[in-house]
């Protein structure tokens, strides 16, 4: 009896410190996205304001429950663009899965190039083994990004400002969201470190993550853009 309440009480230990660490780099990142977001402003000339869009990597997970209930994950791609002083910035967020099976790793991108005009090429065009790319947070699962308007619906403006099609949506000239809501997905260290000693095996990999909806922390945000112009939307 002693030793079973021993093992109990290691692995609550082990569970609650791997909770802790997921929190906190999930808080971390989901607090750095939004200081940035934050700060898109609208370029007032053709250049890409603010940009997201899907990629081909998507996975499917069970839901707790034994049922056939399942949640769908996503990993798109963000950049925005923002004004530093006089200089303008582009930034770019992405999750790199060599593996195409669904996980990987949240990557940030920072131009090494800043200008006085806001003419940066966007991170959805540089390529994947560009240097800019930087590491923030491992086991993503899902990254998935919204656009709002002023009423809290799907932003809809004129077609020079704003292309939507097939999941992608470009924003230009005047027109940057009025919020911006962004979900993030973070698979737990142990289960991570165990999908990643399987991708030697796609299909073992492919199925024990769909088994492991209940080891992924979702963090969820909705940021208001100081800087929206009403016009866009009239």
């Amino acid at each position: 009896g002693l030793m079973m309440m021993f093992g109990q009480v290691q692995r609550a230990f082990r569970a609650g410190i791997t909770q802790t660490d997921v929190l906190e780099g999930g808080r971390a990142a989901a607090d750095m996205l939004s200081r940035e977001l934050s700060g898109v402003i609208p370029s007032y000339i053709g250049a890409t304001n603010f940009y997201y869009g899907p990629t081909n990597i998507t996975s499917a997970q069970l839901l707790p429950g034994g049922g056939t209930t399942s949640r769908a994950n996503v990993l798109e791609r963000l950049y925005f663009l923002t004004r530093e002083n006089q200089d303008w910035v582009g930034y770019g967020y992405r999750v790199y899965d060599p593996s195409g099976l669904g996980v990987g790793e949240l990557q940030r991108y920072t131009p090494t190039n800043v200008n006085r005009t806001p003419w940066i090429q966007p991170n959805y065009l540089a390529p994947a083994t560009d240097p800019t790319w930087h590491r923030v947070l491992d086991g993503v699962v899902h990254f998935q990004v919204r656009a709002l308007n002023s009423t809290n619906e799907i932003a809809r403006t004129n077609a020079v400002s704003i292309f939507s099609s097939g999941g992608i949506c470009i924003f230009r000239s005047n027109a940057v969201p009025a919020y911006v809501e962004f979900e993030l997905g973070i698979l737990e260290k142990r289960a991570y470190e165990r999908f990643r000693a399987l991708t030697n095996n796609p299909v073992a990999a492919a199925s024990y993550l769909q088994n492991q909806a209940g080891k992924v922390h979702l963090f969820r945000q909705r940021v208001p853009i100081r800087t929206v112009d009403v016009k866009a939307y009239q």
